[in-house]
């Protein structure tokens, strides 16, 4: 479709009101508007309201597409047979920019900006960074072939298992294409670690903050010496329930113990995941992320009275006993939240209540 609206004159993107297959996730419908449909404040906005647009559905009858709706007709702005050289994925660098890049980027290792400017002042012409930055993260990655690829991690986790039996590496696959889209692994010592420190795990991603963006699952625990230890790890293709149920899984298979109090953010999934992995784990919020969250969904609604809140809140937290808590909770809940007379908020935030706060747990 690109295509065709750049031999036309003019760009495309989707529109709203496409319908997916529930159960099939297959495209029903697209809509297709033309890159200066709609009408936006901004001044340096494209969008000047023109009407063309196009709807195509899946036929499952006829076993094709079916062009339902086609307005043809262009206002607010000019037809050019130049438009694809704004299209990023019609665009394509000349065959001797890409030569000099990778020259720039292979042998020279100069980064962006440097780059960037010898281009521009060496052929005399524009050149948009995204393609730039796409250029030398493709010869990046052909100099340096499989360097922290999926084949290579798996190989050297086989290695180390191979010298040590001991070490597990669990993986899943996707059955479609094959990709690696699941990685669990425990050395010797974080099993021995676990086991002897798993009264407190706490668990964790750090999302997106790598090459392939791919959340990183940590678990972590404290030793004897108050020294932060890692005991297991895993790399997955998303933050879903179904991820995080099967790294829980592979904990449990691992180690054998699940631990007694399971510290985690406030993420439902893993609300849902650690309800049916550790159901006897007394799981308890991570109070820095609800301490980072509290200012984001209450400071607006509480106003000025926030501050007091967070004071009457960490007052509460640092409550030394189970009663004492659940006092000073109440207090806190009918003070900030009954005034306001906001009932669907209290009722939020009783659904988190903060049994994280409570110091010293029986039994443990």
């Amino acid at each position: 479709m690109k295509r065709y609206a750049s031999v036309k004159g003019h760009g495309v993107r989707i529109g709203g009101g496409g319908r997916v297959d529930k159960e099939t996730h297959q495209i029903l419908k697209r809509t297709y508007l033309c890159r200066h449909a709609g009408v936006s404040k901004a001044s340096t906005s494209c969008r000047v309201g023109c009407p063309w647009r196009l709807n195509i559905w899946a036929k499952k009858d006829k076993n094709c597409l079916e062009v339902t709706t086609f307005n043809d007709q262009h206002v607010g702005h000019e037809l050019s047979p130049l438009a694809g050289r704004f299209v990023p994925i019609l665009r394509k660098l000349p065959e001797e920019i890409l030569q000099e890049i990778r020259f720039l980027t292979v042998v020279a290792k100069v980064n962006a900006t440097i780059q960037y400017r010898v281009i521009r002042e060496k052929f005399k012409t524009r050149i948009y960074r995204t393609d730039l930055y796409n250029a030398i993260d493709k010869f990046r990655r052909e100099a340096i072939p499989g360097e922290e690829d999926a084949g290579t991690l798996l190989k050297r986790l086989y290695d180390k298992k191979d010298e040590d039996p001991r070490w597990i590496i669990t993986m899943k696959l996707d059955s479609a294409t094959g990709s690696l889209t699941h990685l669990f692994w425990m050395t010797p010592e974080q099993q021995i670690l676990w086991l002897r420190y798993h009264d407190v795990i706490m668990h964790d991603n750090t999302c997106k903050t790598n090459r392939y963006n791919r959340p990183l699952s940590l678990f972590v625990t404290s030793d004897n010496n108050l020294k932060t230890r890692i005991v297991a790890q895993a790399i997955v293709d998303d933050e879903t329930q179904f991820s995080y149920e099967w790294v829980f899984q592979c904990v449990k298979e691992a180690t054998g113990v699940a631990p007694k109090v399971f510290v985690t953010d406030g993420d439902p999934a893993v609300n849902a995941a650690v309800a049916i992995q550790f159901p006897d784990a007394f799981h308890m919020h991570c109070i820095w992320h609800i301490g980072q969250n509290l200012p984001k969904q209450l400071k607006g609604k509480l106003g000025s009275s926030f501050n007091d809140f967070i004071k009457d809140f960490y007052k509460a937290r640092n409550s030394l006993t189970e009663r004492q808590f659940y006092e000073r909770y109440l207090l806190l809940c009918f003070a900030f939240f009954v005034t306001y007379c906001n009932y669907i908020l209290f009722c939020l935030f009783y659904s988190i209540k903060v049994a994280y706060v409570i110091t010293k747990l029986p039994g443990i």
